[in-house]
C-alpha cells in the first residue's frame, strides 16, 4: 500500500478502491452484521505478514465500525502449520459461537 510513501505513480492490482485496508474485510463485517442474532465479538488471527497485518489493521477499524468486542487479536508465523493452540486460545475466551465472528485475515 501507498499510503506511507505517497508514491505518485504507485499502482496496485488489487481493485481494493481508496481504502484497501478496511475494503478487505469489510465484506466479512457486512454479512456478518446481517445476521440474525449479530454477532457480539471477533476474533482477529492473522499471519505475521505485510498483506495480512495491513488486513487485520482494517479488521479492526471495521470491528470499531461494527460494534463488535475484540476478544482475540495475535498473529502468528507464516509458517504455521498446526492451528489447534490458535483454536484452543480463541475458545479460551469463552466467547459465545453463536454470536462470535472469527475473521482469519
Amino acid at each position: 500500500m501507498n499510503t506511507e510513501f505517497n508514491y505518485p505513480r504507485y499502482f496496485a492490482m488489487i481493485p481494493s478502491g481508496p481504502d484497501p485496508k478496511t475494503a478487505f474485510t469489510q465484506g466479512f463485517f457486512d454479512t456478518a452484521m446481517a445476521q440474525s442474532p449479530k454477532p457480539q465479538t471477533v476474533a482477529i488471527v492473522y499471519a505475521d505478514a505485510e498483506f495480512s497485518n495491513n488486513a487485520s489493521d482494517g479488521a479492526r477499524i471495521n470491528a470499531e465500525k461494527a460494534g463488535l468486542k475484540i476478544v482475540y487479536d495475535k498473529s502468528y508465523p507464516p509458517t504455521t502449520t498446526d492451528f489447534s493452540p490458535i483454536a484452543r486460545a480463541i475458545q479460551a475466551t469463552n466467547a459465545d459461537p453463536r454470536r462470535h465472528l472469527l475473521l482469519p485475515a
